[in-house]
């Protein structure tokens, strides 16, 4: 009999031990009013952050919530809710660039009460964008474009709101991908 277990059980307990790693860490990160944002932005990912982000207001509204962003971005729209819960909150929410904060995790970063980026960390911004696949009509492609411009607006208010760069100046940046170090971040006001 052999004591070495086949590749696919071995497998299995790792999977077992990273999530039970994973879910300490984030409970010690949790009680230390701290909250990880580390994977692509989709709507079950902002609830996880959205919900402990209730709970720790309620069981303290005055001490500051910290969010450590790491992430390539993904969902407009479900990072712009994050923002606008962010921005609204009386808790204070500060927000740090830990490597990559991209799309919608420059967004996230940017509605901080207080901002921070590590010194080699690195922000991307750009406008919005939608896929469609398949045929189209003038009228669904005209649709489509009303909602990048609106969600456009929204980008560009909110970096506006938390730099001291102008909306024109904005709107050319956004033109094409924007990448921004630390050092360029803290020069526009996005660090505070």
């Amino acid at each position: 009999m052999s004591n070495f277990k086949n590749h696919e059980d071995s497998e299995e307990i790792e999977d077992i031990i990273d999530t039970e790693v994973v879910d300490i860490i984030n409970k010690e990160l949790y009680n230390k009013r701290t909250l990880l944002l580390n994977s692509g932005i989709t709507n079950d990912i902002i609830y996880s952050l959205y919900y402990p982000m209730i709970k720790l207001i309620e069981e303290d509204s005055k001490k500051p919530i910290h969010i450590w962003i790491n992430t390539l971005g993904g969902n407009a729209t479900d990072s712009l809710f994050l923002a606008s819960y962010i921005l609204s909150s009386k808790t204070p929410i500060y927000t740090y660039c830990l490597g990559q904060a991209s799309s919608g995790g420059a967004l996230i970063l940017l509605s901080g009460h207080k901002r921070f980026a590590y010194r080699y960390s690195g922000i991307m911004i750009h406008s919005s964008w939608c896929e469609y696949e398949g045929k189209f009509t003038k009228g669904e492609l005209l649709t489509q474009a009303s909602g990048i411009a609106v969600l456009d607006d929204n980008i560009t208010d909110l970096i506006k709101s938390k730099s001291i760069l102008s909306k024109g100046k904005i709107k050319t940046k956004l033109l094409r991908d924007w990448y921004l170090s630390a050092q360029e971040a803290l020069k526009y006001g996005i660090n505070r």
